[in-house]
């Protein structure tokens, strides 16, 4: 009888050790499925972000050093024709070249070196641009935000009035100027107060399209407030 038992016992320590040794191995085993999963997640992660963001901005990046290189930055605002059409063409036509212009745009300057250039072909997406261009006119560039000026001034866009009021107080002289030509283009009354306290901007250019914004608006209430400017140092102003 006793060699039975301890029989029995010999043949239960080993089942006793395999136990010990599986639930051992399973704490390791969920960390290694937790360590799989979680480099699967950052790898399709990864994934979706170049997908999304690195290979638009790196296509617009690439069509916009051409625009530059083809147009230059001291190129007039009227742009448009075969050179700009072509560009956009590249980037899918005006539907699919929008977004992708505003995310480049959005993109600090050492990834997106040529602003001027993106802004100009998001002017000429037209109507696909309108959801963008009032963003830019905070835009850290003072040229992309000219331009976002200049183009509001014949693209409709949600809230484009007050953002082009605000840009009135821009800080640099090219954006107030252009501000002031669109609100003059759109010929909205409500922009008639702010383009009256802009006549005594130190930029001539800013009083020039001023005066004349509120011509084209045809407002009689800042008649008198127009008086002083007959005798403006600039000739143009006068």
């Amino acid at each position: 009888m006793p060699r039975g038992r301890d029989t029995k016992k010999a043949e239960l320590i080993p089942r006793t050790l395999m136990a010990e040794q599986m639930s051992a191995q399973k704490p390791r085993s969920r960390r290694m499925y937790w360590m799989w999963g979680i480099a699967l997640f950052l790898l399709v992660s990864t994934a979706i972000f170049c997908w999304l963001v690195v290979v638009p901005v790196m296509e617009v990046r690439a069509v916009a050093r051409r625009v530059h290189d083809e147009l230059g930055l001291d190129t007039s605002f009227v742009l448009g024709g075969f050179a700009l059409d072509k560009r956009i063409a590249e980037l899918g036509g005006a539907g699919l070249a929008a977004p992708k212009l505003s995310l480049y745009l959005r993109m600090p300057q050492t990834c997106a070196p040529h602003p001027e250039a993106g802004v100009l072909m998001l002017m000429e997406c037209r109507e696909y641009s309108s959801p963008y261009l009032v963003r830019f006119l905070r835009h850290e560039h003072p040229g992309v935000r000219a331009r976002a000026a200049y183009a509001l001034g014949t693209i409709a866009a949600p809230g484009r009035i007050e953002a082009l009021i605000a840009a009135l107080s821009d800080p640099d002289a090219r954006v107030r100027y252009r501000a002031a030509h669109a609100l003059g283009r759109i010929g909205d009354r409500r922009a008639v107060l702010p383009l009256v306290a802009v006549l005594k901007d130190e930029s001539p250019l800013v009083r020039r399209w001023a005066v004349s914004a509120l011509i084209t608006i045809g407002d009689k209430r800042p008649a008198a407030s127009l008086i002083p400017l007959l005798t403006d140092e600039d000739e143009h102003v006068r």
